[in-house]
């Protein structure tokens, strides 16, 4: 799991004051940080732009010149004059090694290397530098970002951002960077040191959210020899009008290790034989799934009645439409929109009115206030980059892959996380374990185009 920061200025600042280093000395090992990556990559002798800004990111792509010189064809392109003390000082040294910019970009490079603007990015770029950066992506070539990608705001939103393969960001991992807005932008991201260990950077310092890893899953192994199958939970799920999403959620949980699934209808419908049938739940029914495909098969008072039965919730899909959510996230619950059923979500609880883009431009921010003003209850916001938020805690997954885009996937969700939750993982645990098995399983197809909810399930199993 890895510390997310929205920003690193006073991580700086306490480098600084507390380990004696400098600005120079850390630009240096923030360099040196990209260099290894390129050697790592990439055969000497290769071509390389570099994009300069005025500010300290330009003073690293100076300096990563400097260091590439003599190894690679390198070149460097000034995007922006230099203006702060150590951008000017890197260029001179730059110049003084005979690497003098170029004033037209070629039509080919083995590798890109964006330095023209840091993270903190708050206001628009202009014309000129949007044609830049417009221009850099049209290059066919291995494309690096110098700490956070050239246009992405410090909010993890942007306009014209530079599209990189890889991020190589410095001392700590950015919160923006994993907003969902950056997924398309940011590529494989890397971490690099600024001369001291990453504990001693970070230390004394809450991060603002955390990133999941494939480390991080805890599988519901079974290492208790004698038990049976109500050691691990009876789990409900009502299905309404679109009894695939039901079944699917069902099958989900009973493939993630749940004891025993039932699938609540009002009329008797065909369903596969792992799964049992019922009209109400059973007196052992420990958590109850709720909204999949569920339509308007219950009415009101149906609806009310169910909130006050004794069990864990998981709320989903349909669920985010109807007034009555209010009975569930007043007592607690697991509750998993995506976007646009959050801004109902939102409207219902009288948190606010938002739309999606809205929404989306503030996943993080919402996320935490809406879990703020209800304490009780394990948000997890669908998306590129699924946030988990419960008690002023934030998590991010950014495993999935675009396989997961497909109808029926979200119910498959809800069915893992009621398994959890119906084998006594804590509501956060759940969530996060179940968000990491639903992301882990989506990777790996040659066609990612292909996948379906069932293969998904089956995928699971083999985790």
């Amino acid at each position: 799991m890895k510390e997310l920061f929205a920003s690193l200025s006073a991580l700086d600042k306490s480098a600084k004051e507390n380990y004696n280093l400098t600005e120079e000395l850390m630009m240096e090992h923030a360099a040196i940080g990209i260099k290894k990556e390129i050697e790592l990559r990439f055969k000497k002798g290769s071509s390389i732009l570099i994009a300069t800004g005025s500010g300290n990111n330009g003073a690293d792509g100076f300096a990563l010149a400097r260091l590439l010189d003599g190894y690679y064809d390198v070149e460097i392109f000034e995007a922006l004059e230099p203006k702060s003390s150590l951008c000017k000082l890197q260029k001179s040294r730059a110049l003084s090694c005979g690497l003098i910019p170029i004033k037209n970009i070629k039509s080919k490079y083995d590798i890109v290397v964006d330095a023209i603007f840091g993270s903190g990015l708050t206001k628009t770029i202009n014309t000129k530098i949007s044609k830049l950066i417009t221009k850099l992506n049209s290059l066919i070539a291995f494309k690096i970002a110098c700490d956070i990608p050239s246009g992405l705001f410090e909010s993890g939103n942007g306009e014209c951002v530079f599209m990189s393969d890889l991020t190589v960001t410095m001392g700590a991992a950015k919160t923006a960077l994993f907003s969902d807005f950056a997924k398309e932008f940011v590529g494989e991201l890397v971490i690099a040191g600024l001369g001291i260990p990453q504990e001693l950077y970070k230390r004394g310092f809450k991060a603002e959210a955390y990133l999941l890893e494939k480390s991080d899953l805890l599988l519901p192994l079974r290492v208790v020899k004698s038990s049976h199958k109500c050691n691990y939970g009876h789990l409900a799920v009502f299905i309404g009008n679109k009894e695939g999403a039901g079944v699917l959620c069902g099958l989900s949980a009973l493939s993630f290790g749940c004891g025993l699934v039932s699938l609540i209808t009002k009329e008797k419908i065909n369903i596969p034989p792992d799964l049992m049938q019922n009209n109400v739940p059973a007196t052992n029914t420990t958590t109850i799934c709720i909204g999949s495909g569920l339509g308007n098969t219950l009415d009101s008072s149906e609806l009310k009645k169910l909130a006050k039965i004794d069990a864990d919730f998981v709320i989903d899909a349909d669920m985010f439409y109807k007034n009555e959510i209010i009975d569930f996230i007043q007592k607690g619950a697991i509750l998993t929109p995506h976007p646009k059923e959050f801004a109902s979500l939102l409207k219902i609880s009288k948190f606010g009115e938002f739309t999606t883009t809205q929404i989306q431009q503030m996943r993080f921010k919402l996320a935490k206030e809406f879990c703020d003003k209800y304490p009780k209850c394990t948000l997890v916001l669908k998306g590129s980059n699924t946030i988990i938020a419960n008690n002023n805690e934030l998590f991010v997954c950014s495993l999935g892959s675009a396989s997961l885009a497909k109808g029926g996937s979200g119910d498959v969700l809800a069915g893992l996380i009621g398994a959890l939750l119906a084998q006594r993982y804590s509501p956060l645990e759940a969530a996060k374990n179940a968000v990491l098995a639903h992301a882990l399983a989506s990777c790996g197809f040659t066609n990612n185009y292909a996948l379906t909810p069932s293969e998904l399930i089956e995928k699971i199993k083999t985790l």
